[in-house]
């Protein structure tokens, strides 16, 4: 799209030429991409290439939005690059009806985390941050987090030194986010301690949990919340939590006492909220926040021009040169492109004809179902009804070669393991496609069954190997080979 819309001038000109970076070698790098080209790889009409890329370049304004199939690909951080070097060829940034750049009110971020948060105090010293354990993907050293995949190869290996105890708040790894379930099983065993914190008893905590805390919900607590960053407000508790169960924040609050303190001497965790809002500069209180229920920022178009993006005061946007970057020139450091490539699936028809052989079909994973959310509402008879068993979609044509009607069980395998789901009989499916549900167990059969309420049995995370990609960020889920055998 980016070939055709500047091959054909219909490039924002006065935005390139006034507020981005490297166009000329951006203009260069997509020439490599043809709309011929990218038809035969996506398997489109070359027709409609063009067609949406004059009718998105020619839309005064246009915006772009994805979810988490982008992220979804070995490639998905530079698909975002890709889809945001869009936005600025076209002009788009900071206009009614474009992408507007999210800044935290009030400099609060969503999740409050993150190694120097936007108020400014570091959470850690910076010889505590120096140890996070990203050998391999130094990108999110800089994000400020820390590499699951390399903790991972930290738990199996020793190195660069053993993680000896884990905490986990209310994640279920072993059946929703972690590829190779049975490899991260052994993984999390190796760990000397580990607590959990969770509503329910999930097939984690009973795998490998030491200790487990019983969470409240947010109705059963106070709060400070973000939606994205454009606005701020309250989590109001509306009654007092079941038996034992307790904040997440209170636990957390707790626990830093023991180790901290002169750090921690909030008794309670309005005290916590209130500093925050405090250091942030925003002259509110929590209680304040409870009365007004959301607090948005005053709204301005066209920051870039009035110094409103950048902390010195300056226009332009947040960057090294402070102009939009097509060429990335930070990413060197990091050993990665510094302008969007595309890289075929690493097991896909295309690079892998011998696995291709053996395991026909492409597998794409984690389609949402009305009902479920990731690993939730398993144990949730009202939401089972609505989808009562781990189904995958697949096309009439090829139910009928193999055999497969609709509700039957079959077994889906490919090099790296298997599972068991239902057929769903589609249309709206590609003959070549199977997809199939994510983060299944099944809580009706007791936590004493031996086998974590089922969780390695329909788990389609058993076909989906640990590969983060070079950024770190994103994983192979919805570009694998597999193929499909009724029981």
């Amino acid at each position: 799209m980016a070939n055709i819309i500047i091959s054909e001038g219909l490039y924002d000109q006065d935005f390139v030429r006034d507020w981005t970076y490297g166009f000329e070698e951006y203009r260069a790098h997509v020439a490599q991409y043809s709309p011929q080209w990218a038809a035969e790889v996506c398997d489109l009409d070359v027709e409609d290439i063009y067609a949406a890329a004059r009718l998105f370049a020619n839309a005064k304004p246009a915006s772009m939005q994805w979810g988490v199939a982008l992220d979804h690909t070995k490639g998905g951080y530079f698909t975002g690059i890709a889809v945001m070097d869009l936005i600025a060829l076209t002009g788009n940034f900071e206009k009614p009806g474009g992408v507007m750049i999210g800044i935290p009110y009030w400099g609060i971020t969503q999740g409050l985390m993150g190694a120097r948060p936007a108020y400014g105090e570091k959470v850690l010293p910076d010889e505590q941050l120096d140890k996070r354990i990203n050998d391999n993907h130094p990108l999110m050293t800089a994000s400020g987090t820390t590499s699951p995949d390399d903790v991972l190869l930290a738990l199996e290996t020793g190195k660069p030194y053993p993680v000896r105890a884990l905490w986990l708040l209310q994640t279920n790894p072993l059946t929703c986010q972690g590829s190779d379930p049975h490899r991260l099983h052994a993984a999390l065993l190796k760990s000397e301690f580990t607590v959990m914190t969770d509503l329910f008893m999930t097939p984690t905590i009973l795998a490998v949990a030491d200790v487990v805390l019983p969470a409240c919900t947010f109705a059963e607590r106070i709060g400070i919340t973000g939606h994205h960053t454009f606005n701020l407000g309250s989590i109001v508790k509306a009654v007092d939590p079941l038996g034992e169960s307790r904040s997440d924040q209170e636990i957390i609050n707790d626990i830093c006492k023991r180790f901290n303190p002169e750090g921690n001497p909030w008794e309670h965790d309005l005290g916590i909220y209130n500093w925050i809002l405090q250091k942030a500069g925003s002259q509110v209180d929590y209680d304040y926040l409870k009365k007004r229920t959301w607090a948005f920022p005053q709204f301005e178009y066209h920051r870039h021009e009035k110094g409103l993006l950048r902390k010195d005061g300056k226009p332009g946007f947040n960057t090294a040169t402070g102009k939009f970057e097509f060429k990335v020139d930070a990413f060197e450091w990091f050993d990665l492109p510094v302008m969007p490539v595309y890289e075929e699936p690493p097991e896909s028809p295309v690079s892998r004809p011998d696995l291709a052989k053996l395991y026909p079909y492409v597998l794409t994973t984690g389609a949402r179902r009305w009902g479920l959310f990731h690993s939730e509402h398993r144990n949730s008879p009202s939401m089972r009804r609505i989808h009562k068993w781990p189904e995958f979609m697949i096309h009439p044509k090829l139910a009928t070669e193999l055999g497969i009607e609709e509700g039957d069980w079959c077994r889906i395998e490919n090099n790296h393991g298997h599972c068991r789901m239902r057929a769903h009989v589609s249309p709206r499916i590609r003959e070549d496609t199977i997809s199939t549900d994510h983060a299944w167990w099944f809580p009706e059969r007791g936590a004493d069954d031996g086998t974590f309420f089922g969780t390695f049995e329909s788990n389609i995370n058993c076909l989906l190997p640990y590969d983060a990609g070079d950024s770190g960020y994103c994983g192979p889920f919805k570009a694998l080979l597999c193929k499909v055998v009724k029981e």
